[in-house]
């Protein structure tokens, strides 16, 4: 009896906010496109409410952009984004070899550069 688990299905919005962040992973949705609450529930069969709860929860990931007129718009990257993206890496990748050469045997450090 101890061993139960129970599993809730996950709520509506939760499981169109994956789906939609998926479209939009997938390029199904472009950078720049706008998104209409309307015509996505009415694709899914569903009322507006946790399309527009999931699209809410998106822009908070920063994946949507809410727009006055429209709705939402798939986020774009601007330029400033791409070289602080990038900024980031550098220094992530430079910490990796730092911590690798600090740490790794002369055996692993020689293995390694050979490949």
């Amino acid at each position: 009896m101890n061993n139960f688990d129970l599993h809730k299905p996950l709520p509506y919005y939760l499981q169109f906010y994956e789906k939609i962040k998926q479209m939009i992973v997938n390029g199904e949705y472009e950078a720049g496109q706008r998104i209409n609450e309307t015509q996505l529930a009415k694709a899914f069969g569903v009322s507006r409410s946790p399309i527009r709860e999931a699209m809410r929860l998106l822009e908070k990931d920063g994946l949507l952009v809410a727009d006055q007129k429209t709705g939402f718009i798939v986020y774009s990257l601007s330029t400033e984004d791409v070289e602080e993206i990038y900024q980031i890496r550098t220094a992530l990748e430079s910490l990796a070899v730092e911590l690798c050469i600090t740490r790794a045997s002369d055996e692993e450090l020689f293995s390694l550069s050979s490949c």
